[in-house]
């Protein structure tokens, strides 16, 4: 790096996380072993979402195109000067001697923001970046990320202490004769949760058919809606997930006050963000024997990370410490300058 030896962003915080309205305060460290001249160092904040992905169109003739579909937002973008003068601003460039030289920052967050979140197709992200312009040479740049989480207060949320139930029903073919249904009677405990927290699963799965049922799972899913300009893009991914084993012709099977533990993760909606929404369900998969797709039954909930007051507190559930690994890390570097079907109450399907 030259006469370059330390060059970072850092916060006064051991992990970065704000909620919005908090200031977010750090230094900027720069350590040279011989001086250096430079225009200014200044110092970039910013928060913004984007979303990108790529479709193949057929363009007529057996042929085809690819067509990219995005949006951004920015939620904010603000600059500092650290030292020196602005790239635009008349006036001498400084010799930074050599030594360590710290330039510390301070900024208040605007009072509404969505959180961090990075998915397949798109992500809301925030960063500082800083730069060391310098007369008729290469830039030198720092960047490092930090989190924000927007508060969902499920004390708010007027479905978050309702219970909720779904029923549904499936009538096996077997090639030109009918079998018995299979049915199953599917219930949560209540609608709202903080990560840490247990969904308590209760089912009934009645096996009326001629065959077997392999399995039933309960999955917590999240469902994440990207908008671009002209398209819309849905992604459904497993968050957690319980399984239990077969059950026989003429069988019932109960799932009795199951635990399925919530892990980390984005609170529902991303309120603050138009481009990006985000959705939970709990999800009971029935799968039977032979050629027949699987009973399945929806239960939507909503993750927030403020808990319910008038729900009595759970024993602590065992859960394992996920980690967080930031989009972009404290860098230096040179430069030149599918939908699902609506959820009902009760569901009949007569057809495999």
């Amino acid at each position: 790096m030259g006469k370059l030896d330390v060059f970072v962003v850092t916060y006064s915080k051991e992990r970065p996380v704000y909620f919005p309205g908090q200031p977010v305060q750090g230094q900027v460290t720069v350590e040279l072993n011989d001086t250096m001249k430079i225009r200014g160092i200044r110092l970039r904040l910013k928060g913004m979402a984007r979303v990108h992905w790529t479709e193949r169109k057929s363009s007529g003739s057996g042929g085809s195109r690819t067509e990219h579909f995005s949006a951004e937002e920015e939620y904010f973008k603000t600059s500092f000067l650290l030292a020196g003068r602005w790239n635009d601003e008349p006036g001498q460039d400084i010799n930074l001697p050599a030594g360590r030289h710290t330039f510390p920052f301070s900024y208040n967050l605007p009072s509404q923001l969505p959180s961090s979140f990075v998915g397949d197709c798109g992500l809301v992200h925030y960063d500082a970046k800083c730069t060391i312009e310098k007369p008729w040479n290469f830039n030198n740049e720092a960047i490092t990320s930090f989190r924000v989480q927007n508060r969902l207060d499920l004390n708010r949320e007027r479905k978050a202490t309702k219970p909720a139930h779904l029923s549904k029903s499936k009538t096996l073919c077997c090639w030109c004769c009918a079998s018995g249904p299979i049915s199953a009677n599917f219930s949560i405990d209540r609608q709202g949760y903080v990560p840490g927290e247990a969904i308590i699963i209760n089912a009934e799965i009645e096996n009326l058919s001629n065959r077997i049922i392999k399995k039933s799972k309960v999955f917590l899913k999240e469902e994440v809606e990207y908008h671009a300009t002209t398209e819309t893009k849905f992604k459904m991914r497993d968050v957690a997930k319980l399984k239990h084993g077969e059950i026989s012709q003429g069988e019932t099977h109960y799932w009795n006050d199951e635990q399925l533990v919530v892990p980390p993760l984005t609170p529902s909606y991303l309120k603050g963000c138009i481009i990006i929404n985000i959705t939970y369900s709990v999800m009971l998969d029935v799968t039977p024997a032979g050629p027949c797709s699987d009973l399945v039954l929806y239960l939507s909930v909503i993750i927030g990370n403020i808990p319910l007051q008038d729900v009595v507190a759970q024993p602590p559930p065992i859960i394992r410490p996920v980690a967080y690994t930031p989009p972009s890390t404290a860098v230096s570097r040179r430069t030149k300058n599918g939908s699902r079907p609506p959820r009902m109450s009760v569901y009949i399907e007569t057809s495999c």
